[in-house]
């Protein structure tokens, strides 16, 4: 499956923030699937006669910094990610009456590193910014190739991203954004295999009430380009997956301390768990 997940930041995180910014933001996450599907979109839960879920925490520090430098006469945002929690996956056979535990995996560490080395942002008069980023993510969480979850996944994975976001009144009032990027993934360690490469994309829409109360909302796509190589590589269909979040941000400190909510329902996936991932947390910025 893709490492990225569509919907996972608002609208205004893809604008990287005039130089001199710095903050902290810790944000808690909770996944929870109670069904999962295939390549070709059948559903499998309870009624076929196996219950199959699978649930996990993530607890996520993001540290991010703008510098003074304007490359290229752009905004320079950099972003570090660690992350720790919990994953799962589970399935019970349910056919005839029966309540038979067939696994319950988990496994609780550190996950891989995220980073994004290079948010670059042009503003293009008062109501148009183009956005172009590459991050990746370091693998160097929690993993083994005898389990059957981790929370790390063994291998490197490389994003690249392009934004284009407007605001249609000429101030930050109202912010719709659309975004596209491709991920390209390493060979996993312990396994002949080589992830496929994903596509996302994203449209957004943020709107800032009053200085304290922002709201967003976000549809995300995600597919899967061409196929996983390598002697190791099983799948029944090509990995997908459509979501829609809704989120809050109350500034108690405007532009300066704040907390936020989100949640995230996925939709018409195949060939992976489909879900809900609930999200809170809270913004510390200081500067410029």
């Amino acid at each position: 499956m893709g490492r990225y997940a569509p919907s996972s930041w608002s609208p205004r995180d893809l604008i990287s923030a005039p130089g001199g910014t710095a903050g902290v933001a810790p944000y808690f996450s909770y996944y929870l699937a109670e069904r999962a599907r295939t390549g070709n979109g059948t559903v499998v839960d309870g009624r076929d006669g196996i219950d199959v879920g699978a649930n996990s925490w993530m607890f996520t520090p993001v540290f991010f910094y703008a510098p003074r430098v304007r490359p290229l006469g752009a905004d320079w945002a950099i972003t570090v990610a660690p992350a720790f929690g919990e994953a799962g996956a589970n399935a019970r056979l349910t056919a005839f009456g029966q309540d038979v535990t067939l696994f319950d995996n988990r496994d609780t560490g550190w996950g891989d590193l995220y980073v994004i080395p290079a948010n670059l942002s042009w503003h293009l008069g008062p109501k148009w910014v183009l956005s172009a980023q590459y991050a990746f993510w370091a693998p160097v969480g929690e993993y083994s190739p005898k389990r059957a979850d981790n929370v790390g996944l063994g291998y490197w994975s490389h994003d690249f991203r392009g934004t284009v976001s407007s605001f249609p009144h000429g101030n930050p009032g109202l912010l719709l954004s659309a975004s596209f990027l491709v991920e390209v993934n390493g060979r996993k360690e312990g396994f002949d295999l080589r992830p496929a490469p994903h596509a996302t994309l994203e449209l957004g829409a943020s709107k800032a009430f009053s200085e304290r109360l922002i709201a967003g909302v976000n549809l995300g796509g995600l597919w899967e380009l061409g196929s996983p190589s390598g002697s190791d590589a099983a799948e029944d269909g090509q990995d997908r997956l459509f979501n829609a979040s809704l989120e809050v941000s109350w500034w108690f400190v405007p532009g300066r301390i704040g907390a936020m909510a989100r949640v995230i329902q996925e939709f018409a996936v195949r060939d992976r768990f489909e879900g809900t991932t609930f999200t809170a947390g809270v913004n510390y910025v200081v500067g410029p």
